[in-house]
C-alpha cells in the first residue's frame, strides 16, 4: 500500500495492515516530511521534505 500526500486514509484500516502478517510499507506525506513504514524488519524514517 502506497499513500499519497492527497490520499485521505482511515487510521484503523492502517492498523489492520500493520497487524497482518505480510510485509508492507506504508509512505505519506505530514506537514511537509515523507513517513515511510516498513513492516519487515519494523522501521520508520522520517524524510526532511526540504531534502
Amino acid at each position: 500500500m502506497e499513500l499519497s500526500a492527497t490520499t485521505i486514509f482511515d487510521p484503523d484500516a492502517l492498523a489492520t495492515v500493520f497487524e497482518s502478517s505480510a510485509a508492507v510499507t506504508v509512505r505519506f506525506s505530514y506537514a511537509g516530511y515523507l513517513i515511510v513504514i516498513d513492516t519487515d524488519p519494523l522501521e520508520v524514517a522520517v524524510i526532511d521534505g526540504e531534502r
